[in-house]
């Protein structure tokens, strides 16, 4: 994904929340140490409960505005 998108998905916030180690045999971690490009914990809780509350919005407006068809 380009680099802005990253910002609208479920898994770079959770990356603050369970942080991994990564290998320092890599050719890349000169720059990964430089420009680290994980969220802090407050922005990733404050993210994910705002998601959760989004889909639980939205899909309790789902099913208030679903009619029903009942047999007679």
């Amino acid at each position: 994904m380009p680099g802005y998108l990253k910002h609208f998905t479920i898994a770079y916030y959770l990356q603050a929340l369970a942080p991994q180690a990564m290998p320092s045999e890599n050719t890349l971690s000169p720059l990964q140490t430089v420009a680290p490009d994980v969220p802090s914990t407050a922005e990733s809780l404050f993210w994910l409960s705002f998601a959760i509350v989004t889909a639980l919005l939205l899909s309790m407006r789902g099913v208030e505005h679903r009619e029903y068809l009942l047999e007679q």
